[in-house]
């Protein structure tokens, strides 16, 4: 398998492309095609809604000429079918890239030496997709965090979580996002939220976890390499918890992004699709909304 290829393979499955789908770096292509070099542009982008305005400019005064957009390997597909699967259960520009076997097989092992154990996600996104002061937002995710406690089976004390709980909270305000932007309400909602899941004994080993099952959890991320391998496994230990909240609307809630977001369109999938584990709505087994 080429090389370029072979470095997704800490969090794809690479399988298919490197049977099926020659690639190849732009300089090669180049030299590859020389009749081609005064009538392709390469931009350093894949996604045209992530282009700057100036990238954006000139794709536009290159319509002569067809623009192929290289780089960062961003997804060029919607968030919609991003939660479908493709790309990723089914092909998609003719090669299917599902997540990596040996993360899986990491957080399999993890979710049962763990078990039971819960996940917590908020996506909050930019300030300007939330609609409720942060305040409120992180009081209501402890007050459906606790609702999915009891219809679990799980003894709620009134301040606390769960003797003996282990709590996974999966959230881009700890600032592990790119679309994060940190404001002190932000900060303060992060602090809020980690000191009622977590105490004063709270300990960050490598994510954001604590109780029984916090040294299972942390080990599997020690197999993923590199960010994108990271943000992959906290996704898999997410979707594999025995209790999950987050928000499932399709397009986001009050408090932040749900299934209009690609990372939790991959938690949902990944929860139904790889861990056979219910995704049904605020029902024993299944997600709990945020809403």
């Amino acid at each position: 398998c080429s090389a370029p290829k072979a470095r997704l393979a800490d969090f794809r499955n690479v399988r298919d492309a490197c049977q099926r789908v020659p690639m190849i770096s732009a300089a090669a292509f180049r030299l590859r095609y020389p009749s081609l070099r005064d009538s392709v542009a390469f931009l350093p982008h894949v996604a045209t809604e992530m282009l700057t305005p100036a990238d954006q400019a000139k794709a536009r005064s290159m319509s002569d000429r067809a623009v192929l957009y290289v780089g960062p390997w961003r997804r060029a597909i919607s968030v919609r079918a991003v939660g479908n699967g493709e790309c990723t259960s089914r092909p998609c520009f003719g090669v299917r890239l599902g997540v990596a076997p040996g993360l899986v097989k990491a957080a399999r092992n993890a979710s049962k030496r763990a078990s039971p154990y819960t996940c917590v996600q908020w996506r909050s996104e930019d300030p300007h997709r939330v609609h409720k002061p942060l305040g409120r937002c992180a009081d209501d995710l402890i007050h459906i965090t606790r609702r999915a406690w009891q219809n679990s089976d799980m003894r709620v004390p009134s301040r606390r979580p769960p003797s003996g709980a282990t709590v996974l909270f999966v959230s881009d305000l700890h600032g592990e996002s790119d679309t994060y932007a940190k404001t002190q309400g932000q900060l303060t909602a992060r602090r809020h939220l980690e000191k009622y899941f977590f105490g004063p004994g709270r300990t960050r080993r490598g994510l954001a976890a604590a109780g029984p099952g916090a040294g299972a959890l942390a080990e599997s991320m020690v197999r993923a390499r590199g960010g994108a391998a990271r943000a992959t496994m906290e996704q898999l230990l997410c979707a594999a918890a025995d209790v999950v909240v987050m928000c499932v609307g399709r397009n986001g809630c009050p408090c932040g992004r749900g299934l209009d977001s690609g990372f939790v369109s991959a938690i949902y999938r990944a929860r139904r699709e790889i861990f056979s584990r219910s995704t049904a709505t605020n029902q024993k087994g299944g997600i709990f909304d945020f809403v």
